[in-house]
């Protein structure tokens, strides 16, 4: 199974405020695809330019401040900041969200959770919740003096798979789905991602569980067949393999009956 990105909305829950309101991480990427109340449309706002790192090349406490020049847009409310794992092209599969502004501030600051080569990109998103094209990712290395300057060993073990995932229906006609799972034991947990996939047969992220949270309730748009699937993501961005897909039918639907006798108003002898 492919999945797109891996950047839900809130954690366990309805699109919050502070989460991520938009699946960029495809659009970091290099990809359109996108999910969401956030989206790229013509009246989105521009894209944040001239993306900034301090330190430029090398950081050696792992802190980074992002800085950038902010469009010209009057009605941009704030910025998402993305990080990506490696020096190569960016893989939607392994972007990670790391936060945003509180409001149109221009600047961010990370602590890189390992050592490593580390990328960044930066998003507008207007009043309307509307998202910009994404900067340019911008690189720097993370290098930490207690094994040695010039001797990076990064972190590039993935947390375990989760197994055992189950699906059921919540109450009697509901269209919400509550999944459970067994989660294996990773000391540099992060998250949780959980994938609903419908009869368009690509999977979606539907949100996602902080550290080992293993339960998620999740509300489906339209009755239909539905899989489940979930992967551990842990601080450094690593992703395990996906779960065993676990399927279930939504019919919230109550059947109606017609009484065609007896009729209505009308007496019947015995």
């Amino acid at each position: 199974m492919r999945f797109p990105f891996l950047q839900p909305a809130a954690a366990n829950g309805p699109f919050g405020r502070n989460a991520c309101l938009l699946s960029a991480a495809a659009i970091v990427a290099g990809s359109l695809a996108w999910y969401g109340p956030t989206h790229v449309r013509a009246a989105s706002p521009s894209m944040p330019t001239n993306v900034r790192l301090s330190p430029g090349n090398v950081t050696y406490d792992g802190m980074v401040v992002i800085t950038w020049d902010a469009p010209t847009d009057a009605n941009v409310a704030y910025y998402q900041i993305f990080r990506y794992n490696g020096s190569s092209a960016a893989k939607a599969s392994e972007v990670t969200y790391i936060g945003r502004t509180e409001d149109a501030r221009n600047y961010f600051i990370d602590q890189t959770p390992t050592e490593g080569n580390f990328q960044y990109a930066v998003i507008s998103v207007d009043k309307s919740a509307n998202a910009s094209m994404p900067s340019a990712w911008v690189k720097v290395t993370a290098d930490f003096p207690s094994n040695g300057i010039g001797k990076i060993e990064p972190d590039v073990t993935a947390p375990p798979a989760p197994g055992g995932l189950h699906a059921g229906i919540v109450g009697g006609n509901s269209k919400t789905v509550s999944l459970g799972w067994n989660q294996g034991t990773a000391g540099d947990l992060w998250r949780c991602i959980v994938y609903r996939q419908d009869n368009s047969g690509t999977p979606q992220p539907a949100g996602y569980t902080a550290g080992a949270n293993n339960s998620f309730t999740d509300t489906v748009p339209t009755d239909g067949n539905y899989n489940y699937s979930v992967v551990a993501q842990d601080k450094t961005g690593n992703v395990s393999p996906p779960t065993a897909v676990a399927g279930i039918t939504v019919d919230s639907t109550a059947p109606s009956v017609n009484v065609s006798t007896p009729v209505a108003g009308q007496t019947y002898d015995r």
